[in-house]
């Protein structure tokens, strides 16, 4: 990357930074799930693609700073996700047990392709139409409900579109490291997730 381009990027985070501190609301499950995830003697760590620098800013606005260990990204750690190597990274300090994220590609699969369980947090407007049937099921039954369903793989499609990647050859089954462990609605549903193994 050039100098000039490396500050266009720099820049344009920026705005989006600002544009979050003015924007960005929390989910109401996120602090009560965090709190909860705590008590029970657990570390939270924040692994972001967007630089840690700027993330600090947006979660010191959000009052959730303080719930969190440590918060890294590429300005840290030199890598993003998808490199798994980010899960092994010194910075983290913690041992990764379990890792939350929103996407099956870039969470979920380099996750598991680290050996890591892998959570999807299915949140409104990310997810495909129907997700919310999936409510009625355990955060461990949903996944294969979602597979059977047929919305997991629309989820998988949707993502591949946003990403602007072309789909994997090999058809997203049970055993793909984007097959979920668990999909949760809420952040307070995690703490019942860590207690197993």
């Amino acid at each position: 990357m050039t100098r000039g381009s490396g500050s266009r990027a720099h820049l344009i985070e920026r705005e989006d930074v600002a544009k979050a501190l003015r924007e960005e609301k929390l989910f109401p499950d996120v602090i009560a799930g965090l709190r909860a995830i705590r008590a029970l003697g657990f570390g939270i760590s924040v692994l972001t693609n967007g630089h840690a620098r700027y993330q600090r800013a947006v979660f010191a606005k959000m009052g959730v700073d303080t719930l969190f260990d440590v918060i890294v990204g590429p300005d840290v750690l030199g890598i993003s996700k998808p490199n798994p190597a980010v899960f092994t990274h010194e910075s983290l300090k913690l041992p990764v047990r379990m890792h939350v994220g929103d996407l099956l590609t870039q969470d979920v699969a380099v996750a598991k392709g680290a050996g890591i369980r892998g959570v999807m947090v299915a949140r409104p407007r990310q997810t495909v139409d129907g997700f919310e049937r999936l409510r009625a099921y355990s955060p461990a039954e949903r996944p294969r409900a979602a597979l059977a369903s047929g919305l997991l793989l629309q989820q998988y499609e949707k993502e591949h579109r946003y990403l602007a990647r072309p789909l994997p050859p090999a058809p997203l089954t049970s055993e793909s490291d984007a097959f979920p462990d668990a999909i949760v609605f809420s952040i307070e549903e995690l703490p019942d997730l860590l207690r197993t193994p």
